[in-house]
């Protein structure tokens, strides 16, 4: 037996996640297999809306330690059906 869905409350759900997710060097969002933001540090990704991530299934179903396509780095969170998109930051100019 296991589990098919949660419900998961939003509130305790971001603040556990978006601590984690300050830390990171760049923006970064958690989506799911269908490109639905479920929480953000990019401004240009709002929680509940959909991005144009390539195919994220594959991402879930691939290597630990991701994939990068064009630029975001994708990771599977191990044992959540989410992934980890990030983007870094442009270097800076000295």
């Amino acid at each position: 037996m296991g589990v098919a869905a949660a419900d998961v409350c939003l509130r305790r759900f971001e603040a556990v996640v978006m601590p984690l997710l300050q830390r990171l060097p760049g923006p970064a969002r958690l989506v799911n297999a269908r490109g639905r933001v479920a929480a953000f540090t990019d401004p240009h990704h709002l929680v509940g809306s959909l991005t144009k991530d390539p195919d994220l299934a594959a991402v879930l179903a691939g290597p630990a330690d991701g994939a990068e396509h064009g630029g975001p780095r994708m990771r599977s969170c191990d044992g959540v059906p989410l992934v980890l998109v990030t983007t870094e930051l442009p270097a800076e100019r000295p």
